[in-house]
């Protein structure tokens, strides 16, 4: 699982985890071929809130484009740090991160919000979760609890995204997170998350 893959309010605590994905993604370049690249990407996160609502959190997420054929190799990542405090009814965390694509490292914010209640929610988020499919996390979309599994289901830069959590157990829970941007553009990457109560 990644930092945000599940938006829903986080419980008190410290919570730490990872995940390990792959995939495809075409890189067409404006006057040349089309490139095709297999995809490994990493990704870990950490977050401590408080009992009052208060919240610090950092990510990491890579991702290592393979080429299909002729072609360079692709290798990105995105790091970030965010404060922030959630609440009852919503939450936010507002940071600054830095987002390496292209040979090229630039700073940019991080950051989500949330608005509603864990059974049912709206969130958005910036460099807040995983690298994927050749692009970096800016999504929207929605989210709730089914019972023990948590679903948050967007769109943005990397196109369709879901992800799932099972929380059936107390202290880690299993993850599985999907990217589909058209046809040829897709990640699935699975991960765990442990939680700490204070």
């Amino acid at each position: 699982m990644f930092l945000l893959a599940i938006i829903a309010p986080p419980e008190p605590g410290l919570e730490i985890g990872g995940s390990l994905g792959g995939g495809k993604y075409r890189d067409v370049s404006c006057a040349g071929p089309a490139y095709y690249y297999r995809e490994q990407t990493y990704a870990a996160n950490v977050r401590f809130r408080t009992d009052i609502g208060a919240t610090v959190a950092a990510d990491v997420s890579q991702s290592i484009g393979a080429p299909a054929g002729d072609g360079p190799q692709r290798d990105a990542f995105s790091i970030s740090s965010r404060v922030g405090w959630h609440f009852l009814y919503g939450g936010f965390e507002g940071g600054i991160g830095a987002l390496r694509r292209a040979d090229h490292t630039d700073a940019v914010p991080s950051g989500l919000a949330w608005i509603g209640v864990p059974e049912f929610h709206a969130f958005g988020t910036l460099l807040a979760d995983r690298y994927a499919v050749n692009q970096p996390d800016f999504k929207f979309g929605l989210g709730g609890l089914v019972g023990p599994l948590a679903i948050d289901v967007g769109a943005g830069v990397q196109g369709f995204s879901t992800d799932l959590e099972v929380r059936t157990w107390k202290h880690f829970a299993p993850t599985l997170s999907f990217r589909v941007n058209g046809h040829d553009d897709w990640n699935v990457a699975a991960g765990l998350t442990f939680r700490v109560a204070p």
